[in-house]
C-alpha cells in the first residue's frame, strides 16, 4: 500500500510538471489526480473491509469447527465442550475490547495482530515459559493459562496478547497425529483468511531436561520430530517463518539459580542467548551456533567468577563454580538438535533459525548436576539430584523471557516470508502487476505524448498539402481536371477537420493537445479560395459573357424559347447564389440550395475536357463545389461580386415568358431528386418476372431501361405533386426573378398555376404513354424457355401482365379531386366538355358570350379550351384498362366478384397451353394434342386482338410473340420429333436392307423380295404407315402427288422440306407397281408368248419353276406370275435349240431373276399400251429370241405407272429421289451414317 501510494504521488508530481511546462488545460492535472487519490483512498477502505472480512471468516469458521466438534463428542462431554466455546467467546471479546487492539480496529485484531505458534514436546514448559514471560494477556482462563482452543485448535491453548496471538500447541501434537485433519484445515483457514502472514513465527520450546542423559541418536530423533512439525506447517502455508528455539527449564541445572539469583526483576527479563541476522541464518547452523554456545559459556564462566567473589555459603559457591562446566556439558546435545532441526532439505524450503534463548520460567523439580553424576558414574556411586533436604529454599522466578517475546519475537511479525515456490509465484503475479501499473502510467503519459504528436503531424501534413495545391496551381499543365485530382487530399483534409468539430476529434489527438479547429478557419478559406478560383470562376466569368450576348440579341418584346428560358435561368439563379451581396428575398444557402448548385455545376463540367473521360474525376470536382459551398455558407468572403447590371437585364428578358414553364421543370426534377425510389420500371412492377417483357428503349447495353420519371406515379403524386400543385408557385424560385408570390397579381398568379396544372397532366399521360409503347413480349427460343414463360405468365394472383395493367391502372387512376379554385358550376362544366369532347368549345364559347367576354377576348383557341387535370389522366387510357385491368371493386363480405375482363381470355389461354407444352415434353403421343391447341389459342387470341380498338399494337406486341413462337417452337420440335422418328423407322430401314441391293442397283446383290413388300406395303408397310401415322396431318395425296396442309395458322411446308414430296410420289409409284390392290405381298402376273424363230426348234421359258416350251407351233400367249408360288427354285432360264441340235442357255437366279433376265436381254415398248418385248441374243446359235410380255395391270415393277415415251426397264426403282431423304424436317437434325 505504501509503495503504491509512493508510485501515485510521484505520477501525480509528474503530471503537474507536465501541465505547467507545457501550459496545458488545468483539467489535465486535476482529473488524474482526482482519479489516483480517489484509488489510493479506496485501496485504503478496500484493505480495511479485507482485514474485517478476514477477522469475521476466522470467527466463523473456528465456530463451524466448533459446531462440528460439538456434534462428534460423547453426550456427557458436550457440556464441558460448550463451556470451552463459551471461554473462547469471550477471549476473543476480550481481546476485541482491549485498548491496544482497539488501537488496531478491535473487531479486526484477529486479522491484524501478528500470530505465533509454540512447539515442542510434552512437558517441555511452554505453558510456562508464557504465562511467566510478562506479557500482558487482556484475559486468562479460570486455571490461570491460555484458552482453551475449539475445532481445529482444539489441542491448542490460545494465550491473546495486546501484541499478537500466541498459540500453545500441545505436547502430543509434536509427536502424535492426533486431530490431524482437523488441525490441516485449521492451516487451511489461516492461509485463506490471513493470506499475506498466516503465521509470523515458531517458537520451539525444547526442555534441557529432555536433552541431558541422551545421546546424539536420541537428540537427532527429538530434533527431527520437531522439524517435521515445522516443515508441515512451513508447507500448509506456503511460509518460511523464523524460527526462535527456546531451551526451557534451564534452572534444572545445578547452580543456575545459584549463579543468577542475585539479578533484579528487570535483569531477568533480558534475554540469555543470541538473535542472528537475517542474512546470516542461511550460514552453516551447527558451526554458527558453536560459536555463539561458545560465547554464552565464556560469558557464564566470566559471570561465575564474579559471584563466586561475592557469595559466602559453600555449597552455593559450589554450585556456582561447577554452573558453568554444567552449561558446557549440554554443548554436544544442543549442537546436534539444532543442527537436525536446521538442516538443508533440497527437497522443500529449510526454516530461518531467528535465535536460540535459555530460559527459565520456574523452579520447579530437582536440578540435575552432571558433574556430579559423572564423576558417580566414574566411581561406581549412584548420584543424580541433589538431594532435596539439601536445597536451600528458593523464591520461583522467572529468568529471560520478557525480552525475547517483547524485543525480538513480537517486533520480528514481518519477517514471516513466503516459501520460494510461492515467493516465485507471486513474484511473477507482482510483475505482471507492475507490469500493468506501468503500462497504465506508460500509457497515461503516452496518449497526450501521441496526441501531441499526432497534432504536429497532421499540421505538417495540411502545410505540405498547400504548398503542393500552390505549386500545382502556377504550373497551370492539365487544367481544371489536374487541380481536381491535386485538391482531393485538402479536401479530404477539410472534410476531416469538419466532422472533428462536429462530433470532436478522435481520441488520440485529444488530451488538450488538439488544434484543429485553430487550423479550420485558415485552411477552410485557403481551400475554398481555391476551388472558387479553379472551379467556380470560369464557370460564372462565362456565364456573364454568355448573357450579356444573349440579352443583346434579344429583340425587345421577343419571348425567349423554353429551353433558352430555362438555361438562362438556372445560370441567374447560380449567379445569384454564389454572389453577394445578398437580398432578403434570397434564400440562405441550405442543403437543397447546395444540392442544386454541386449539380448544376458537375454537370457543366462533367461536358468539358478532362471530365468526360473520367466519371471518377467528375465526382471528386463535385465534392471540392459541395465543401466550397458549406464554406461559403459560413464565411461570405468567399463568395463573387454580383454584377448587378447584367441581373437585371436577364431579368428583363425572362420576364417574357410566363414563370409556369419552368415551375414545372423544376417540380419534375424536385421529386427526381427525392432519395424515395419513386420511378416506375419494368422491374419495380414486375420483379425478376420483368425478364419475360422486351423494353424497347434498350437498343444498346448501355441504354438505360425505359420508366416513367418519378413526378408521373401515383405515389409521387400523392405525397409530394398533389398537395404542391394547389399552390405550385408558392415556394418556387421566382425570387430568382426578384418576386415573390404574394406580391404578384392573383389573377397572373392563378392563370400560371391553372396553365402549370394542365401542362403536368398532359406531360402525365403522355410519360406513360411512351412507356407502354416501348413494350413488347419476349418470344420464346425453346420448348423449355417456352414451358417456364408460360408458367410465369399464368402464375400468381395476378399473374405477369395482370400486374403490369393493375401497375398502369393504379398509376392512372387519379381523379376524383376538383382543382382548388373551381367552383361546382366550372367542375361540372369541365366534365361536360370532357365528355362531349369537340362539342364542348361550343359550351365554351356561349359560356364566355354569357360572361361578356367574347368580345373583348374573341374566339377561344384550342390551347384555351383545353385545360388538363388529374379526372384527363384515366381516360386517356380507357381501353388499355379495360382490357387488362377491371374496375375498383367495393370490399366487404357482400362485395360482388371483380368483372370479366378480355385478358381473362388470354390468360385461359395460356393456361390451356402450359398444360399441353407440359404433356407434350412429358409424352410425344401429346405432340398432335398440342398442335390442336396452339391452333385454337391463335384463334382465340387474334379475335381477342383484333377487338381492341386504340391500343391494338401496344395489346399485340404484348400478347401475341409468345404465341407465334409458341406456335413455330411447336412445329420444330414436331418436325424434330418425325425427323427422328423418319431416321430410325425408314430411312435406316431402306439403309440396310433396301439400299445398293437389286433393284434398286442392277449389280447389287438382290434385296429380299419380302423386305421390299414390308417397305412399300400400303397402310401396314415401314414407309406408308409412318406416313399414316406421322406425315399425313401435315402431307395429302392430290392424286399422284403430295401437297403440304396448314395447320396451327402453318402451312406444312414451313416444317418439313419438299424432298419430302417427291419422295413420296415416287415411292407411291413403287407401292402402286408392286402391290394390286387388295393384295397383302407383292407381285405381277403378267401374260407372254414366244416368237417362231426360224433358226430355233424349240425355246424353253421358265420362271420361279414355271415353265412353257415353245417348238414353233401356233402362238398363244401363257400365264405368269411373280414371284412363284410351290417354293420351287426361284430365278428364270430360256433354252434353245437349235434344228442341228445345239443348245444355248440364258439364266438368272435368285427371286428377282426374272427382272435381271429382261434386263440382260434389250426391252421395247411399242405405244401406250401395257404390252413390250424384250429380245435376247444367242450368239453361239447366231439367232435372237423375243417374247412379248403384258402385265395384267398397267403398274407394274418394269416399266412403273406409266411407260412414257421412252420408258427404261425398272424405271420406278431407280428413278431420282427414290432414296429416303436424310432429313425431312426444317427443325430436324440428318440421320447419322
Amino acid at each position: 500500500m505504501l509503495l503504491l501510494t509512493l508510485f501515485i504521488a510521484v505520477f501525480i508530481v509528474m503530471v503537474w510538471t507536465v501541465v505547467i511546462l507545457f501550459s496545458l488545460p488545468l483539467w489535465g492535472a486535476i482529473v488524474p489526480t482526482v482519479l489516483l487519490v480517489a484509488i489510493v483512498i479506496g485501496a485504503y477502505l478496500y484493505q480495511r473491509h479485507l482485514a474485517s472480512k478476514a477477522a469475521r471468516d476466522i470467527e466463523r469458521e473456528l465456530g463451524v469447527q466448533a459446531d462440528a466438534q460439538l456434534q462428534s463428542v460423547r453426550p456427557d462431554q458436550q457440556e464441558e465442550i460448550q463451556a470451552m466455546q463459551a471461554e473462547f467467546s469471550k477471549a476473543l471479546q476480550s481481546l476485541k475490547s482491549s485498548k491496544l487492539a482497539r488501537a488496531r480496529q478491535g473487531k479486526d485484531a484477529l486479522s491484524v495482530l501478528p500470530w505465533y505458534m509454540i512447539i515442542g514436546p510434552p512437558g517441555s514448559g511452554k505453558s510456562t515459559a508464557l504465562r511467566n514471560s510478562g506479557i500482558q494477556f487482556p484475559y486468562l482462563s479460570a486455571r490461570g493459562g491460555g484458552v482453551k482452543g475449539v475445532g481445529g485448535t482444539r489441542n491448542c491453548e490460545w494465550w491473546l496478547t495486546n501484541e499478537g496471538v500466541i498459540l500453545d500447541t500441545a505436547g502430543r501434537y509434536t509427536t502424535e497425529d492426533d486431530d490431524r485433519e482437523e488441525w490441516l484445515s485449521f492451516l487451511d483457514m489461516l492461509k485463506r483468511n490471513r493470506p499475506r502472514k498466516p503465521v509470523n513465527g515458531l517458537v520451539v520450546a525444547v526442555s534441557v531436561g529432555e536433552l541431558i542423559g541422551i545421546d546424539e541418536e536420541q537428540t537427532v530423533q527429538l530434533a527431527q520430530t520437531i522439524r517435521e512439525r515445522v516443515d508441515e506447517v512451513m508447507e500448509r502455508l506456503k511460509m518460511i517463518v523464523p524460527v526462535y528455539v527456546m531451551f526451557t527449564k534451564c534452572d534444572l541445572l545445578a547452580g543456575f539459580v545459584d549463579l543468577f539469583g542475585d539479578l533484579a526483576k528487570t535483569e531477568r527479563g533480558q534475554i540469555w542467548g543470541f538473535t542472528l541476522r537475517p542474512e546470516d541464518a542461511r550460514e552453516a547452523i551447527g558451526e554458527t551456533f558453536a560459536v555463539r554456545f561458545d560465547e554464552l559459556a565464556e560469558v557464564v564462566e566470566q559471570r561465575s567468577i564474579v559471584r563466586l567473589g561475592s557469595e559466602r555459603h559453600p555449597e552455593t559457591r559450589e554450585r556456582i563454580f561447577r554452573f558453568p562446566q554444567q552449561f558446557e556439558g549440554l554443548r554436544g546435545n544442543l549442537i546436534e538438535f539444532v543442527q537436525a532441526l536446521f538442516a538443508e532439505n533440497v527437497y522443500a524450503d529449510t526454516p530461518v533459525m531467528r535465535g536460540v534463548y535459555f530460559t527459565s520460567g520456574t523452579q520447579e523439580g530437582s536440578p540435575i548436576d552432571r558433574v556430579m553424576n559423572k564423576m558417580a558414574e566414574a566411581f561406581g556411586i549412584r548420584r543424580t539430584t541433589t538431594p532435596s533436604g539439601s536445597r536451600p529454599a528458593v523464591e520461583s522466578r522467572s529468568y529471560f523471557l520478557r525480552d525475547m517475546f517483547a524485543d525480538v519475537v513480537f517486533p520480528d511479525q514481518n519477517l514471516a516470508m513466503r516459501s520460494s515456490a510461492e515467493v516465485q509465484r507471486q513474484k511473477r503475479m507482482q510483475l505482471a502487476y507492475a507490469g500493468g501499473c506501468l503500462a497504465v502510467a506508460l500509457l497515461i503519459l503516452l496518449f497526450p505524448a501521441m496526441s501531441f504528436f499526432e497534432n504536429r503531424k497532421f499540421i505538417q501534413t495540411t502545410r505540405v498539402m498547400a504548398q503542393a495545391l500552390k505549386l500545382e496551381e502556377a504550373n497551370k499543365e492539365g487544367g481544371a481536371g489536374k487541380m481536381v485530382d491535386a485538391m482531393m487530399p485538402m479536401r479530404q483534409q477539410l472534410d476531416q477537420l469538419l466532422l472533428w468539430k462536429e462530433d470532436g476529434p478522435p481520441t488520440g489527438m485529444r488530451f488538450g493537445m488538439y488544434r484543429g479547429d485553430d487550423l479550420l478557419g485558415p485552411l477552410g478559406a485557403f481551400y475554398g479560395a481555391t476551388v472558387r478560383r479553379v472551379l467556380v470562376d470560369p464557370v460564372l466569368t462565362g456565364d456573364l459573357k454568355d448573357a450579356k450576348t444573349w440579352v443583346a440579341k434579344s429583340r425587345e418584346d421577343e419571348r425567349p424559347s423554353a429551353n433558352s428560358y430555362a438555361l438562362y435561368f438556372d445560370r441567374l439563379k447560380l449567379h445569384l447564389l454564389l454572389s453577394g451581396p445578398r437580398t432578403p428575398r434570397e434564400p440562405e444557402l441550405g442543403e437543397a440550395e447546395r444540392e442544386w448548385i454541386v449539380n448544376s455545376l458537375r454537370e457543366r463540367w462533367g461536358r468539358k475536357a478532362g471530365f468526360t473521360e473520367s466519371a471518377h474525376r467528375t465526382t471528386q470536382m463535385a465534392n471540392h463545389i459541395d465543401l466550397y459551398v458549406k464554406l461559403l455558407a459560413q464565411d461570405s468572403t468567399l463568395a463573387f461580386t454580383r454584377n448587378d447590371q447584367v441581373v437585371r437585364d436577364v431579368r428583363v428578358v425572362l420576364d417574357r415568358l410566363p414563370f409556369s414553364e419552368l415551375a414545372l421543370a423544376q417540380l419534375i426534377s424536385e421529386v427526381s431528386r427525392k432519395k424515395d425510389q419513386y420511378d416506375v420500371t419494368l422491374s419495380s412492377i414486375l420483379g425478376s418476372s420483368a425478364q419475360h417483357i422486351k423494353d424497347g428503349h434498350i437498343k444498346e447495353p448501355q441504354d438505360a431501361p425505359g420508366r416513367v420519371r418519378a413526378a408521373f406515379t401515383r405515389r409521387a403524386w400523392e405525397k409530394i405533386v398533389a398537395p404542391k400543385l394547389e399552390h405550385p408557385l408558392q415556394g418556387a424560385d421566382i425570387w430568382v426573378l426578384d418576386k415573390d408570390a404574394d406580391s404578384t397579381n392573383e389573377i397572373e398568379l392563378a392563370r400560371q398555376e391553372r396553365a402549370l396544372r394542365s401542362a403536368y397532366y398532359k406531360q402525365y399521360i403522355e410519360e406513360w404513354q411512351e412507356f407502354l409503347s416501348k413494350l413488347s413480349m419476349k418470344a420464346p427460343t425453346d420448348t423449355t424457355v417456352a414451358l417456364a414463360m408460360l408458367e410465369d405468365l399464368t402464375r400468381g394472383e395476378p399473374p405477369l401482365l395482370g400486374k403490369l395493367f393493375r401497375a398502369v391502372a393504379f398509376n392512372v387512376r387519379l381523379g376524383g379531386e376538383q382543382e382548388e379554385g373551381k367552383s361546382d358550376a366550372e367542375g361540372m362544366l369541365d366534365k361536360l366538355k370532357q365528355k362531349l369532347g369537340p362539342k364542348g368549345k361550343a359550351i365554351e364559347t356561349g359560356v364566355r358570350f354569357a360572361n361578356g367576354k367574347l368580345a373583348d377576348d374573341g374566339p377561344p383557341s384550342e390551347e384555351e379550351v383545353r385545360d388538363y387535370t388529374a379526372d384527363d389522366v384515366e381516360p386517356a387510357f380507357a381501353g388499355l384498362l379495360k382490357f387488362g385491368a377491371a374496375p375498383p371493386q367495393a370490399k366487404g363480405p357482400d362485395a360482388p366478384p371483380p368483372e370479366a375482363i378480355p385478358l381473362d381470355i388470354y390468360q385461359e389461354q395460356l393456361q390451356f397451353l402450359r398444360d399441353a407444352q407440359r404433356a407434350s415434353m412429358e409424352s410425344q403421343s401429346e405432340t398432335a394434342a398440342m398442335m390442336t391447341r396452339v391452333q385454337t389459342a391463335r384463334v382465340s387470341i387474334q379475335t381477342l386482338i383484333q377487338a381492341q380498338e386504340g391500343w391494338r399494337p401496344l395489346i399485340h406486341s404484348l400478347l401475341w410473340p409468345p404465341i407465334e413462337a409458341i406456335s413455330e417452337l411447336t412445329i420444330k420440335e414436331q418436325g424434330g420429333k418425325a425427323s427422328d422418328q423418319w431416321c430410325s423407322e425408314v430411312a435406316n430401314a431402306f439403309k440396310q436392307k433396301l439400299a445398293g441391293h437389286y433393284p434398286f442397283n442392277r449389280n447389287g446383290q438382290d434385296a429380299a423380295v419380302a423386305d421390299v413388300g414390308d417397305f412399300y406395303r400400303f397402310e401396314s408397310g415401314t414407309l406408308w404407315g409412318f406416313y399414316g401415322g406421322v406425315l399425313k396431318s401435315h402431307v395429302e395425296q392430290s392424286g399422284t402427288r403430295f401437297k403440304f396442309v396448314t395447320r396451327a395458322g402453318r402451312a406444312g411446308g414451313n416444317m418439313y422440306y419438299g424432298s419430302v414430296l417427291s419422295f413420296l410420289a415416287r415411292s407411291r409409284e413403287i407401292s402402286e407397281s408392286l402391290f394390286a390392290p387388295r393384295d397383302a405381298e407383292p407381285g405381277v402376273k403378267f401374260a407372254f408368248h414366244i416368237r417362231p424363230s426360224p433358226k430355233l426348234s424349240s425355246i424353253r421359258f421358265t420362271v420361279d419353276g414355271q415353265t412353257v416350251e415353245y417348238n414353233n407351233g401356233p402362238e398363244e400367249w401363257h400365264n405368269f406370275e411373280w414371284p412363284g408360288k410351290g417354293g420351287k427354285a426361284v430365278g428364270a432360264t430360256i433354252r434353245v435349240r437349235n434344228n442341228q441340235g445345239k443348245t444355248e442357255t440364258l439364266e438368272q437366279e435368285g427371286e428377282w431373276g426374272l427382272f435381271r433376265l429382261m434386263e440382260e436381254g434389250t426391252p421395247s415398248v411399242a405405244g401406250a399400251g401395257r404390252t413390250f418385248s424384250v429380245t435376247w441374243a444367242m450368239p453361239s446359235l447366231d439367232t435372237e429370241v423375243v417374247i412379248d410380255f403384258r402385265p395384267t395391270r398397267s403398274a407394274s415393277p418394269f416399266f412403273g405407272v406409266s411407260t412414257g415415251r421412252t420408258p427404261k426397264m425398272m424405271q420406278p426403282f431407280r428413278a431420282p429421289g427414290m432414296s429416303p431423304p436424310r432429313v425431312i424436317a426444317k427443325g430436324g437434325v440428318g440421320c447419322s451414317g
